[in-house]
């Protein structure tokens, strides 16, 4: 198998530099990438050869391409895990219709679960998998959601800002001026960051500390508890726009600040936050516009169901 891998890896990259589309260095960017794909198939294929594995369960299919190929050799039927936000803007879902043809031969997982039926939705306009392949499982993470018999904490006169990796940049930006605004108009009114897991660089936020209105959420507090004290939440675009949903939160989605201008206007298209642009009142939007009805929290994370991943799982007993 391996040496049937290699050379197709070879023939598929004389046909990329014949065709004459890519210059020397995106040629060097496609030779490396499969050398590491190849080295993650090699590792992968050893490890699950003559195994007795009949279900790959992992996160996101992305940069997975090595495991996945190994584990069709073998035999294995994959399933991915919905890991967080998936829009029509990403580069890794909702591929475009002319993907359909070849999505058999690709390296995208056997299934993939989603927490709920918004989730499935989008996916459904992407050409990489079948509806049938899409499974709604629900909310399978470690967060506890509010139950519909539940009373909302109080709450606080706070702006929730989850920021994202690789945007510290826009984010720091627009905090200086919120902050700014809200010192000036709104006292009484803090803004609490919480960084994402993944940042590498936390350090740049520092400068906000500057605002006596600024503070940080420690990356151990847990994401809903959060929530359920602020009263408006600004971001981008984010899961946890999506995540705020039941939790009587006013979502906002910063508009043309950045590169990713596409995935906010997304979210403002899903109604899952309002357009926001620099310089505009939060507060003032929201004593305006608080009574904005938004989806149903179970249309995009549904009640875990376990009765049906034993089922796709095949497993036997509690999970």
């Amino acid at each position: 198998h391996a040496c049937s891998v290699l050379q197709a890896l070879h023939d598929v990259l004389a046909q990329i530099s014949a065709s004459g589309r890519f210059d020397s260095r995106e040629l060097t960017f496609i030779r490396s990438f499969m050398h590491v794909f190849f080295e993650d198939f090699l590792f992968w294929n050893a490890l699950l050869k003559d195994s007795r594995v009949k279900v790959l369960v992992f996160d996101n299919h992305n940069y997975n391409e090595g495991l996945i190929a190994a584990a069709k050799v073998q035999g294995i039927r994959t399933v991915e895990l919905q890991h967080g936000l998936i829009t029509n803007n990403d580069i890794f879902y909702v591929y475009p219709d002319f993907v359909r043809s070849v999505a058999s031969k690709a390296f995208f997982p056997d299934t993939i679960f989603v927490y709920g039926e918004g989730w499935k939705k989008k996916l459904e306009k992407g050409a990489e998998h079948e509806s049938n392949d899409i499974v709604v499982m629900g909310d399978y993470t470690y967060s506890t959601p509010p139950k519909p018999s539940e009373q909302i904490n109080q709450k606080e006169k706070v702006v929730f800002v989850g920021a994202q990796k690789f945007m510290g940049k826009f984010y720091i930006e627009y905090i200086h001026t919120l902050a700014a605004l809200l010192l000036k108009k709104h006292a009484d009114w803090k803004i609490l960051i919480k960084h994402h897991p993944s940042e590498k660089d936390k350090q740049q936020y520092d400068v906000l500390l500057q605002y006596p209105n600024v503070s940080f959420a420690a990356d151990t507090d847990d994401l809903l508890s959060l929530l359920r004290k602020s009263s408006i939440q600004i971001s981008y675009y984010s899961t946890t726009l999506y995540d705020a949903l039941g939790l009587e939160v006013l979502n906002f989605a910063v508009q043309n600040h950045s590169p990713y201008a596409d995935y906010c206007r997304e979210v403002v298209a899903d109604g899952i936050a309002l357009p926001i642009h620099m310089g505009e009142d939060p507060v003032e939007l929201y004593h305006a516009k608080n009574d904005i009805s938004m989806p149903p929290r179970e249309y995009y994370f549904a009640p875990f169901n376990e009765v049906l991943a034993q089922k796709e799982l095949n497993l036997k007993g509690n999970l």
